[in-house]
């Protein structure tokens, strides 16, 4: 166990809380959800407690193939925010990359590319990309993320 990982993730997800909220909003929600497992893999002293819940209400005991949801301790919250961050970076990386793959494949002799809306309601303005230099900076951002979280995946390891 990492003597202040529930500290680190909060700290982590305030600071996605200002950059990314989206993200944190969603990684927030899987570490509060936990984690599904079956009754016969309980850990001993969440089944006594659910056992004994059930016993004061009289509903019987805890099937071995029944679910229960427990939560995620501070460590492997910790791991599934390394590893979600790094997830996120790599695929922005790979993403930039394969749309730049894809001009040279083509011929494309600009590296400029507009999204925009295929209708005639546009909403929102369209988004521009110079994807030579954000597939420069998605790298640089990938190395990054992957300094900054190795000294916390050293110590809780990975989730998957």
């Amino acid at each position: 166990m990492v003597q202040g990982s529930a500290e680190v993730v909060d700290e982590i997800l305030r600071t996605l809380d200002r950059e990314l909220p989206d993200i944190a909003a969603q990684i927030r929600e899987e570490i509060t959800r936990g984690r599904m497992v079956k009754g016969s893999k309980l850990p001993e002293s969440i089944r006594q407690d659910r056992q004994d819940a059930l016993t004061a209400q009289r509903l019987g005991r805890i099937g071995k193939d029944e679910l229960a949801e427990v939560p995620y301790t501070d460590d492997e919250s910790l791991a599934i925010l390394c590893d979600t961050l790094l997830t996120l970076a790599h695929s922005l990386t790979a993403n930039r990359r394969a749309l730049l793959g894809l001009l040279v494949d083509h011929g494309v002799h600009s590296g400029h590319v507009t999204f925009a809306q295929p209708d005639e309601t546009r909403t929102a303005e369209p988004s521009s990309l110079q994807v030579e230099g954000e597939a420069g900076r998605a790298e640089v951002m990938f190395g990054r993320v992957k300094s900054l979280i190795a000294p916390a995946r050293e110590e809780v390891g990975s989730w998957h």
